[in-house]
């Protein structure tokens, strides 16, 4: 499945259409089927102290006897990045990681560092600021700072996608 469409899926599924986007809501709504089992996991997402989480903003478990991926964030690091994290947890899990052989199935400091960290920022990415509004928002604020406000993300972020986009040099 392509990265931008996995993220109209996420956004159909689980957005409730207002911004900013609300990942932990999303979320709430969502359900992952494992391929290897048909088992259905939900998503749990949570909070803990930098020390807990590490050095990187999200990790992630596989919990067996509940059925669910733990999405656990440091509750240190700022809305914006938090927001970024509980997506890309969710981006992760559904580009196959849940049938990763690993229990644990990753930390992630978001750095694209290998294909699947990347294909699971591109999808976040997608999905936090999908096109169609952010392109329409970008001529009506024409404001990174304002556009970042509107979409609860951090002016990095909102480059990253301009340009991804095409929209910025």
């Amino acid at each position: 499945m392509g990265h931008n469409r996995l993220a109209d899926q996420l956004l159909h599924t689980g957005w409730d259409g207002r911004f900013p986007i609300c990942p932990w809501k999303m979320g709430e709504s969502l359900a992952v089927r494992r391929q290897r089992d048909s088992a259905l996991f939900r998503f749990h997402i949570c909070t803990m102290p930098g020390d807990a989480v590490g050095q990187d903003s999200l990790r992630l478990t596989l919990d067996n006897h509940h059925r669910r991926v733990n999405i656990v964030i440091n509750a240190d690091e700022n809305e914006w990045r938090q927001r970024y994290a509980i997506m890309h947890g969710i981006a992760s899990t559904f580009l196959g990681q849940l049938d990763s052989e690993k229990p644990d199935l990753a930390r992630h400091n978001f750095r694209p560092v290998d294909h699947a960290t990347h294909a699971a920022n591109t999808v976040t990415l997608a999905t936090l600021l999908p096109a169609k509004y952010l392109d329409h928002q970008a001529k009506k604020l024409a404001d990174i700072g304002k556009l970042s406000a509107f979409f609860g993300v951090s002016p990095h972020t909102i480059r990253l996608r301009l340009k991804q986009l095409h929209l910025l040099p």
